[in-house]
């Protein structure tokens, strides 16, 4: 985009600070940062800002002890004036993937989350933000909302518009999805368009999961929650997954704003080896058995 993104940074170690702010001027983005909720609410009210980088432990004010409720605090406030696909939320924690406190910051509409030290994460900051900012402004606005509207000109509850999805033409690909589920050397069976794949197992029981409600409950729409723990960071893996192994463009996974994915192929493209799948993935196949066909 010609025109550049603007970053809140909410966190009060100043080291951290420095470290977003120079990741953050390489991208050529502009940021606004703040050390206390206190702060952050007041630069939220002044300027338009396109993504947060939220810190949980945060002190209310100045001279006040940083505790982790206020961070959650931030973060229930800030959705509370702005929908997910308006202003994402990636969350910075000590704590990692399946923790009770990341757990909880995606049941409050954080879109991402990054565990400190944050040069020691697989996943760059980078790629989140470029992931967030793909699905916001470049998805809902032809501009960067920051450049274009006067301050307070953002929506502060605005309903994104309704999508429909009809059961023909509805879909943005034809892939066709067979489902083995035999293991070699920690990898599982698929076929990808009659081509051969063997993929990591969150790769296999995500692509799974959204298999088996589109084949069950066209169009297909899965809560972030009933698919993964941190839905947005294994959704990235399984594309890099396919993409390494059968050379998918990401195409067919569709992401509605809300916080739900879906598999996007005609529910007609999807099969499965039920015997396999049953020795290979019991759980996975019991949790989530695809409806009897009549």
């Amino acid at each position: 985009m010609a025109n550049s993104h603007t970053a809140l940074i909410v966190d009060d170690n100043a080291e951290v600070l420095q470290a977003l702010r120079n990741m953050l001027d390489s991208l050529g983005h502009r940021y606004h940062c703040a050390g206390t909720q206190e702060e952050a609410d007041r630069l939220l009210s002044r300027h338009d800002v396109c993504y947060v980088l939220l810190d949980l432990e945060l002190p209310v004010r100045s001279n006040s002890l940083a505790k982790i409720q206020v961070g959650f605090n931030l973060l229930e406030q800030i959705r509370a004036r702005f929908a997910k696909n308006q202003l994402p939320i990636i969350v910075m924690t000590a704590h990692g993937e399946g923790h009770a406190y990341t757990v909880r910051a995606f049941k409050m509409g954080c879109t991402d989350y990054i565990k400190k030290p944050l040069d020691e994460e697989p996943e760059p900051l980078e790629d989140k933000i470029r992931e967030a900012m793909r699905q916001t402004c470049e998805l809902h606005h032809s501009t960067c909302p920051n450049t274009e509207t006067p301050r307070g000109g953002r929506p502060k509850s605005a309903t994104p518009p309704k999508r429909t999805y009809g059961q023909s033409g509805a879909y943005r690909a034809r892939h066709t999805f067979h489902f083995n589920g035999e293991c070699r050397k920690r990898r599982y069976l698929m076929r990808v368009n009659d081509q051969e794949a063997w993929v990591k197992l969150e790769t296999f029981a995500c692509l799974w999961k959204l298999a088996v409600r589109l084949r069950d409950n066209p169009p297909g729409w899965l809560h972030h929650t009933d698919l993964h723990p941190n839905a947005h960071s294994a959704i990235h893996r399984l594309k890099k997954d396919l993409a390494k192994t059968v050379g998918l463009d990401g195409s067919y996974i569709d992401n509605d704003g809300h916080g739900r994915f879906r598999l996007s192929t005609p529910p007609e493209n999807i099969t499965y080896d039920p015997e396999p799948l049953k020795a290979y993935h019991s759980a996975l196949f019991e949790q989530h058995a695809p409806k009897a066909r009549r």
